[in-house]
């Protein structure tokens, strides 16, 4: 695949992972448990469909790895969720889009994707923008007293980096391809969701639940896997230190989700909205600079 074609797949991901979250904010009665039971489902069908289309796969031994990623993303999803519920689509997103340096530290150090050289440094510099947009962002937000939300939030990131940093790198080298990784990655998390809402005693509540809340879980679940789907059919490309945080440009959409949307600023001043767009554009230049390093590499 051409890098430039990669790199849109990987920037509409970040659209796709910027909006999956909205239907969590629309819910009635569902729990972030039960609403990611559907989000999972809508998962599951959208990624075998695409890997039946798409062909076969390998089904050795090296299956674990994309099954792990999915258990180490379900831990990531549920963080996410909470730190939303408690922090908002804006702020939390902030938090979570430290898992665009993990996956980056995972790919130069782990995979060694980059040589050490400009293209590094102008990667390094891009990410560094990234994140600190994501810190800009956060503190625009004028959120306090939410310790517990903003840990949630970097557990996410820890998950979330891991999955589709260590987990996309170490399974495109055993031979699994993009597609029968997302596939496999449902099957992961679908399976500690499953069990654990069986265990606890929720699966039938969930099961008798609304129409309305199983329909919020399954479009999240299209948009969440549909930009799986883009982003690491662009890894073998860019390499995952590139492509995944590309895909964490995802805060930006989820801010403008957040403030535009649903009013999340609420009624913070002139200051903290000229925060949030140096916040925002920083984040799009970090973006330009990791691009712009894997033209160059």
């Amino acid at each position: 695949m051409p890098e430039v074609s990669a790199l849109l797949l990987s920037l509409l991901s970040a659209f796709l992972w910027g909006t999956y979250c909205n239907p969590l904010k629309h819910l009635r009665s569902f729990s972030p448990w039960q609403f990611s039971n559907d989000l999972l489902l809508g998962g599951l069908l959208l990624s075998w469909a695409s890997f039946g289309l798409g062909g076969g796969g390998r089904w050795g031994p090296e299956v674990a790895l994309p099954l792990l990623s999915g258990v180490i993303w379900a831990a990531g999803n549920y963080a996410g969720l909470r730190a939303v519920r408690e922090l908002g689509l804006a702020y939390s997103y902030s938090f979570l889009n430290l898992s665009a340096a993990v996956a980056f530290l995972w790919g130069i150090l782990l995979f060694r994707e980059m040589g050490v050289g400009p293209p590094l440094a102008l990667a390094s510099l891009g990410l560094m923008l990234m994140l600190l947009g994501a810190f800009v962002l956060a503190e625009s937000l004028e959120e306090r007293g939410k310790k517990k939300g903003v840990r949630w939030g970097v557990l996410g990131a820890l998950c979330f980096g891991t999955f589709g940093g260590a987990g996309v790198a170490a399974s495109l080298d055993a031979g699994i391809s993009p597609l029968q990784y997302c596939a496999l990655v449902a099957v992961g998390a679908w399976t500690v969701y499953f069990l654990r809402s069986l265990l606890a005693g929720d699966l039938l509540p969930w099961l008798r639940g609304e129409g309305r809340e199983h329909g919020l879980g399954l479009l999240a679940g299209l948009l969440w896997m549909g930009g799986n789907l883009l982003n690491f059919s662009a890894a073998p490309s860019l390499g995952v230190a590139v492509a995944f945080p590309l895909g964490t440009a995802s805060t930006v959409v989820a801010v403008l989700w957040g403030v535009l949307y649903y009013r999340e600023f609420g009624e913070l001043g002139r200051g903290a909205r000229a925060r949030a767009v140096l916040g925002i554009l920083l984040v799009v230049l970090g973006v330009a600079g990791l691009g712009a390093a894997r033209i160059l590499a």
